[in-house]
This record gives structure tokens, C-alpha cells and sequence, in this order.
């Protein structure tokens, strides 16, 4: 049985949505997930509308064909505005946590709790089909190999601001997908690669500019614990494939290959390897210096192997993980396009 909706063609059957001029709403679209995301839907036939605080800083996305409209998802009047006439909602905007973050737990809990029950309440407000809730993989269990059934991990004493409103965030749309709200959820790892906004793409938090130091000589040292490395470009197949494809309340994992989980170290230095740049990075193992600054709880956990599982993602997406080499050679390409290499 096939039904229209909002310009979706629909196929009851199996909830797998069609494109058919659909109208997508990506939030955080300046952002390195975003814009790819707008990018690629755009070349799939979708219509994009993109969520931005500046719409001068967006001006590529514009010229690309995205429509640009101006708000910020701790704001709901603007959220359920921008969600008026959408089929779908692909909700990427978030306050990256990590070594190089800025942002109080104030902002994290004001965009990435706060924010993100905004998105979901305005997709129910205004009948939106299906919403991708972009998550983290931050807040899976570190005792199991990382699933898309790993538990979530336990609420500990010391908890991250930015683990502790990603995860609320998480709970409160598993309330709603209980409740019947169509949604899902995507879990990134370490996201790296091009974007149409440079500027944005080298965020400190992005994990480009890890890279980009390295390759320029000025990354020396980085605390030894795991990364799944994720290339951007599969990153945003996987959204608009949980859009198309996914199942209510699921969770799906955009995380890389299992065997290119590694350290920041390893990931900077087969970028500079393949690069033909003779700085290595050294990873720093606990005991071996006292300044492991906020990441010495990483550091110093046992993490167990394999790491991760996206196998349940890849049968269910249809999306294979892109190889760190095959990634790293794209993202090199690009850095030298921009002259960053």
C-alpha cells in the first residue's frame, strides 16, 4: 500500500520513505555534519531547508540551492516555524564537547537537551513524518563492544555536561518514540573531512584541525585512548538512509570500520603519513605525564576489543563504512584544494 505525504511517496509496507520532491529540514547546517548533509540530499533530489543562526556565514549552502531560514533550536517558536511543511528533520545542530570545547554546561545543556526536545516537539507539533536525532556515540557503555543495542551508559558522579545532555536528550526521544512519535537516532563517532564551510569545517573541536596541525608540525603529543573514526561523507549517507530507511526508536550507528577504531595519534599520523609529512604524533599513556587535563577518564579506562559492531547499521542502512584510508585520501584532496596542505 502506497500513500502521499507532504510530497513523500510512502510505502506502508515497510515505512520505507521514497524521494519525491521531499522537503528536509537539517538543523546545525553550517555545521561539518550538516553541510553535508544538505549538500548530499540535494544531490539525492531532495528539497533542503537548512536552520541557521547566520545566513550570511550559510551563503555556500544558499548557493548550492538550500533554503536558508534564520533561528536557533533553543528557541521553539523558531523551531516549529522552520519545521512548517516538512516531510522530514534531520536535527545534526549540537555543542561539541571534547579537549578543545569553549562551551559551558549551561550551552550544553541549553542546545544539546534543550535543543533537541525543541526539534522533537516541533516535528510532533506540525505532523512531521520522520525525525533523525543525531546523538553521540559518548554515551554507549564503554564495557560492551559498541552496538546499535549497547546500553547507555550509567549516570556516574563527574559525568560530562556534554554526556549528560546528550544522553537526556536521548531518553527523552526514546519517551516519545514509546509513545508513537516516529523518530530515530544516529550515533557518530569522530567526524572528519570537507565541508562547504571551511571556516566551520576547522572548528577546534572538528576533528580536521587535530589533522591539520599535525600536518603542519604543531600537534606534538595526544593522551592514548580509542576513537571510531567516521569519514563526513559517509556520516551523512547514513542520515538520510535512517530518514529513508529506519525503523522508530532505533539506533544507529555512524562510526567506521572496527578495525580503523585507534587514537587521535594513529589517525594523525596515517594522515601524515599518506601525505609524505615526517611529523609523527606521540600518544601519551597514563603515568607518563600528570597533565591528561579533562580527558584523563578516558585515558585511563579499560576499553574493551572489539570496540565496535556497526554490522546491525550496515545490513539495516544498506550503507557501507568508508575505510580511514579511503577517508583520509579524500580529506587530504581537499586540504590541499583549500591550501591547508
Amino acid at each position: 500500500m502506497v500513500a502521499l505525504l507532504g510530497g513523500a511517496r510512502i510505502d506502508l509496507a515497510n515505512e520505507e520513505i521514497k524521494v519525491a520532491s521531499s522537503l528536509l529540514l537539517i538543523t546545525g547546517a553550517t555545521g561539518l555534519l550538516g553541510a553535508n548533509v544538505c549538500r548530499l540530499a540535494l544531490e539525492r533530489g531532495y528539497r533542503v531547508r537548512g536552520l541557521v543562526r547566520s545566513t550570511v556565514e550559510a551563503r555556500p549552502l544558499a548557493e548550492i540551492g538550500v533554503e536558508l531560514l534564520r533561528g536557533d533550536i533553543t528557541d521553539l517558536d523558531s523551531v516549529v516555524g522552520a519545521a512548517r511543511g516538512v516531510d522530514g528533520i534531520i536535527h545534526t545542530a549540537a555543542a561539541v564537547g571534547g579537549t578543545w570545547t569553549t562551551f559551558t554546561a549551561e550551552e550544553f545543556h541549553a542546545v544539546n537537551y534543550q535543543g533537541a526536545v525543541n526539534v522533537l516537539e516541533a516535528a510532533q507539533r506540525e505532523g512531521v513524518r520522520r525525525t533523525v536525532s543525531v546523538n553521540t556515540t559518548s554515551t554507549l557503555s564503554y564495557e560492551y563492544t559498541m552496538t546499535e543495542r549497547s546500553p547507555v551508559a550509567d549516570i556516574k558522579p563527574g559525568d560530562s555536561p556534554y554526556m549528560s545532555a546528550k544522553r537526556a536528550a536521548y531518553y527523552e526521544g526514546m519517551r516519545r518514540a514509546s509513545l508513537g512519535q516516529d523518530l530515530c537516532f544516529i550515533c557518530p563517532g569522530a567526524l572528519y573531512g570537507r565541508s562547504l564551510l571551511v571556516d566551520r569545517a576547522f572548528a577546534p573541536t572538528s576533528f580536521n584541525s587535530p589533522l591539520a596541525w599535525a600536518l603542519n608540525g604543531e600537534l606534538q603529543s595526544y593522551p592514548d585512548f580509542p576513537f571510531t573514526w567516521v569519514h563526513i561523507d559517509n556520516a551523512a549517507e547514513i542520515c538520510l538512509a535512517a530518514f529513508e530507511r529506519g525503523k522508530i526508536g532505533m539506533r544507529y550507528l555512524a562510526a567506521g570500520l572496527p578495525e580503523d577504531v585507534g587514537s587521535v595519534a594513529t589517525f594523525c599520523n596515517k594522515g601524515c603519513e599518506l601525505a609524505g609529512v615526517s611529523h609523527r604524533v606521540r600518544a601519551i599513556k597514563p603515568g607518563e605525564t600528570e597533565d591528561l587535563g579533562s580527558v584523563r577518564h578516558l585515558a585511563e579506562r579499560k576499553w574493551v576489543s572489539p570496540m565496535l559492531d556497526p554490522s546491525q547499521t550496515t545490513e539495516a542502512l544498506g550503507v557501507q563504512p568508508t575505510p580511514m584510508l579511503s577517508g583520509l585520501r579524500l580529506t587530504l584532496e581537499w586540504f590541499r584544494e583549500i591550501g591547508k596542505l
